[in-house]
């Protein structure tokens, strides 16, 4: 929530890549430049569902409930969206390798 691209950089691997909820697809790269521009601001992210957390070896998979309300480009935006998280274990540490995001329609938006 702080913007810190210093700890996304270790956190995020190399080949990491974002999948929004729109569709749209980042790399590692993309999203740090984003936040270092200050096009994204997180102002709050609330987990509205405990996270359910799976691993298998070197790999991990975390799959989560949450609302987020920040910024992109001066307009404000909340969301509530599922996501899914994968880790993988190199050289001791953990990594994001992926990030997908999906809205959550109410049902009767979807009819």
């Amino acid at each position: 929530m702080r913007n810190d691209t210093a700890v996304l950089d270790k956190i995020l691997a190399d080949g990491y890549m974002f999948t929004g909820n729109d569709g749209m697809m980042e790399t590692k790269a993309q999203s740090l430049a984003s936040m270092k521009a200050g096009d994204l601001k997180i102002e709050s992210m609330t987990e509205t569902e405990p996270l359910k957390i799976r691993v298998y070896g070197d790999t991990a998979v975390v799959m989560g409930r949450g609302t987020v309300k920040g910024q992109y480009k001066g307009k404000a935006f909340t969301a509530d969206e599922r996501f899914t998280d994968t880790f993988v274990k190199r050289d001791g540490r953990w990594q994001a390798v992926s990030t997908h995001t999906s809205r959550v329609t109410p049902i009767s938006a979807k009819n």
